[in-house]
């Protein structure tokens, strides 16, 4: 295996999350989270998968099934995402890997992570791990300081060394640093607008450049290459064609995400770049495959900066920070509608759809767009109210019949699209002259969430009935609010809260259970499981395990 390139990311991991193992309170596979693994750094070969260590976690690939499992990370016990090293003992099947902060080690007789932190092992904490070996008995760790550790292959004890003898070095098998130079890599082809440079990189028809950090030749004669921003290839020896498995999102900062239940498709939008590179990912979860939608080289998507998605049969609505986008599924073309277009503003914070329009809430107001003109030269856009709505940052809408509920930065706005006229709600008990970032429907009942608490107004009463259990919610900021039969999930800055109807009591998530981030932008219900995005990737949480109580 080829050492060519070892590059250290940025940690996601919150300050205050320091996991000693696996939570043992969940099952494996109860808590899945799924982020940005472009940036690969190195590989093992195990039993069956072969283990990537990346920028969004340990990816597994099943070279028998040829797919992709999902990645382990913080959500199944690993100290860290950002793994800068894996390796693989054959002699036990553990799977040891290491982060900026510690030395984790899967021990597959109990499914479970363990996680030994640099001042655990007696490591200062700006070193950096760059080899892990096994001989019969011992795990061995070498890091950038030129410090060498000893520790038992069960764990938990650990002790420095002043070095090693030939022969014992020669005993070890290694990963990382210490595998030693493979020598020049053949000179492969690959498709799809990229050109593969036998020097240790390949480059795309944008000349943008992707360094390849190790390479291999397996048993079975197969090759595996890793890079730095175009995750891993493979190609067959007899062949030396490479071919790109592509896996994961294409930016962690998930802002919006919506799926596709049926198809089961997941579209996913972010914030920000990352290398000046941003774009929305679309996840088929039905054949594993993975494709990215890139503003700077698409015509009709004018930016990729996601806040909100909406799907309508073979469309995808997106609200940017340009503009609403729409794409069409059946014809893969992509059109924008902005001011020019008579758009209320560009910068577009949500989207919803009903049988005939779809409502844009903008930063200067609400858009009402005939569904039928979409894909037309002469789009029919009604701007909704201008003289009460036209100056108002209009933030989350939802739909009840006839009734558009806006949550605004003055509080809460009810239009009824067949009278055509609204107001403020301006009862007492409500969210009056405040921002309320987050709106769920569900039967008579509205749930609302600013930064000050969550409240719920009941539509056939026709009066707020106040937060269940306010001093759960009270300081929060509510990100994003689903509302449905059985619970009531809450977004917000320090974790998710789950709003049990029947027992009528809360109960919060954070990082210790299993969400990859604390802070959580966007909810979406699927069945007995939940998806949650975060600005440190996209979890899904078994949470209607019948054997389970939260």
């Amino acid at each position: 295996m080829l050492l060519l390139t070892y590059s250290v990311g940025v940690s996601q991991t919150e300050i205050d999350f320091r996991p000693e193992m696996t939570n043992p309170e969940y099952e494996e596979g109860d808590w899945v989270s799924t982020s940005m693994t472009r940036w690969v750094r190195n590989f093992a070969i195990g039993l069956e998968y072969i283990y990537f260590s990346t920028s969004g976690g340990l990816s597994r690939y099943n070279y028998f099934t040829d797919k992709w499992d999902y990645s382990w990370t913080t959500s199944n016990g690993l100290a860290d995402n950002n793994i800068l090293l894996v390796a693989y003992d054959e002699t036990t099947n553990y799977i040891w890997c290491a982060t900026e902060i510690s030395l984790s080690c899967y021990f597959t007789t109990f499914r479970r992570w363990e996680n030994y932190y640099f001042d655990d092992i007696g490591l200062i904490d700006d070193d950096r791990i760059i080899s892990i070996g096994f001989d019969n008995s011992n795990v061995w760790i070498e890091t950038a300081a030129g410090e060498l550790v000893k520790g038992s292959k069960f764990g938990r004890i650990f002790e420095k060394v002043s070095g090693l003898t030939p022969n014992e070095f020669q005993a070890i098998k290694w990963f990382g640093y210490r595998a030693g130079n493979g020598g020049r890599l053949p000179f492969f082809t690959i498709g799809n607008g990229y050109f593969f440079d036998a020097d240790g990189y390949i480059t795309d028809m944008n000349l943008n450049r992707y360094d390849i950090t190790t390479w291999t030749l397996d048993k079975w004669g197969n090759y595996w290459v890793t890079t730095l921003g175009l995750g891993v290839a493979t190609a067959e020896e007899r062949i030396e064609h490479l071919e790109l498995l592509t896996n994961g999102l294409f930016l962690d900062n998930v802002s919006a995400f919506e799926l596709d239940k049926k198809n089961r498709m997941l579209w996913i939008g972010g914030i920000g770049n990352v290398d000046g590179e941003s774009g929305v990912t679309k996840w088929d979860m039905r054949t594993g495959r993975w494709e990215y939608f890139q503003s700077q080289y698409l015509y009709g998507l004018r930016n990729d900066q996601v806040n909100a998605i909406a799907l309508d049969d073979n469309y995808v609505y997106f609200a940017t920070e340009f503009g609403l986008a729409v794409y069409n599924q059946n014809y893969n073309e992509w059109k924008t509608l902005d001011k020019f277009s008579n758009l209320a503003d560009n910068f577009v914070y949500d989207v919803e759809i009903d049988s005939e329009f779809v409502w844009a809430a903008t930063a200067y107001g609400l858009s009402k767009i005939t569904k039928a003109t979409v894909l037309m030269d002469s789009v029919e856009i009604v701007n909704i109210k201008p003289k009460a709505l036209r100056q108002v940052q209009v933030y989350d809408v939802e739909i009840m019949d006839n009734l558009i509920w806006l949550g605004t930065e003055f509080g809460v706005y009810i239009y009824d699209s067949y009278k055509d006229e609204g107001g403020f709600q301006a009862e007492a008990g409500g969210p009056m002259n405040e921002d309320v970032y987050a709106l769920s429907v569900y039967g008579d009942q509205i749930w609302t969430g600013s930064d000050r608490s969550v409240e719920v107004y009941d539509y056939k009463e026709q009066k707020w009935l106040g937060g269940p259990e306010r001093h759960l919610t009270a300081g929060l900021t509510v990100n994003y609010i689903e509302a449905n039969e059985q619970v009531v999930w809450v977004a917000t800055d320090a974790g998710v809260l789950k709003y049990d109807r029947e027992r009528q009591r809360w109960r919060s998530f954070t990082m210790n259970d299993g969400l990859i981030g604390n802070y959580v932008t966007s909810i979406q219900s699927d069945g007995d499981y939940v998806w949650f995005g975060t600005p440190a990737g996209i979890t899904r949480f078994y949470w209607n395990d019948p054997l389970r109580i939260d």
